[in-house]
């Protein structure tokens, strides 16, 4: 894997309190909106989610969707290297982490998902 050049500082999106949706197609998916190069955040959300597996059964599926503003490419490589030590892969170009279930996908592609948000743009843009 070719060395990563340290990403210049980008203050993260402050998440709002998760917000539950009622309806039982929302209840598989957490999305979440942060700048993926922010390596604090990213733990913040691995622990949070860890949080969720153990306290509810329900959430034993859960899937955590990172969304990011930063070229798809460079954010697959540096989730790559973050996580190098969880059971990975990529597939077509999405990286996948298989524990947590962690999926980058574009601003255009969270259209085709439902669920929890932690941001109130997505969960807006969920909602229409």
């Amino acid at each position: 894997m070719k060395n990563i050049q340290k990403p210049k500082f980008r203050p993260s999106v402050e998440p709002l309190k998760l917000q539950t949706v009622s309806a039982n197609r929302f209840q598989q998916t957490m999305f979440i909106y942060y700048d993926l190069f922010n390596v604090t955040e990213l733990h913040k959300i691995i622990t949070f989610y860890e949080s969720l597996k153990t306290q509810k059964e329900q959430f034993q599926k859960l899937q955590v969707v990172l969304i990011n503003n930063q070229n798809e490419a460079t954010s697959s490589e540096i989730a790559h290297e973050y996580f190098r030590n969880y059971p990975c892969y990529f597939d077509n170009g999405i990286f996948n982490i298989k524990f947590p279930y962690c999926y980058i996908f574009n601003n255009k592609e969270i259209l085709l998902y439902e669920g929890y948000c932690l941001d109130k743009r997505i969960f807006n843009l969920v909602l229409e």
